[in-house]
């Protein structure tokens, strides 16, 4: 009887110790999952941020170019006026040049 006893209570044991088991594992896989979630999760706000850094990159190099070009053609516009005024201001010297003589 006692031996009856004992394997009743080893059994037991067991039972108990594998519906613990399961638990546990049940437990594991779920905080492995969320760990999962919350990695993947994070991964595609890295991304939203490269994206979007990317973006603004070429927003701002696009705004850069086009900066380029208006002082590119500022620069040429100033070339032409101090142009324009070297040549008036010779004439005007040449003009006044003939009237002293």
């Amino acid at each position: 009887k006692s031996k009856e006893k004992l394997t009743e209570e080893k059994d037991k044991l067991i039972s108990e110790w594998e519906t613990k088991y399961t638990e546990l594992d049940s437990e594991f896989k779920s905080f492995k999952q969320e760990k999962l979630d919350l990695i993947k999760e994070l991964e595609n706000k890295v991304q939203t941020l490269e994206d979007t850094l990317t973006l603004e990159k070429k927003n701002s190099d696009e705004s850069i170019a086009q900066l380029n070009t208006e002082i590119e053609s500022l620069n040429a516009d100033l070339t032409k006026e101090k142009e324009a005024h070297t040549t008036d201001n010779t004439q005007n010297r040449e003009t006044i040049s003939g009237l002293e003589e």
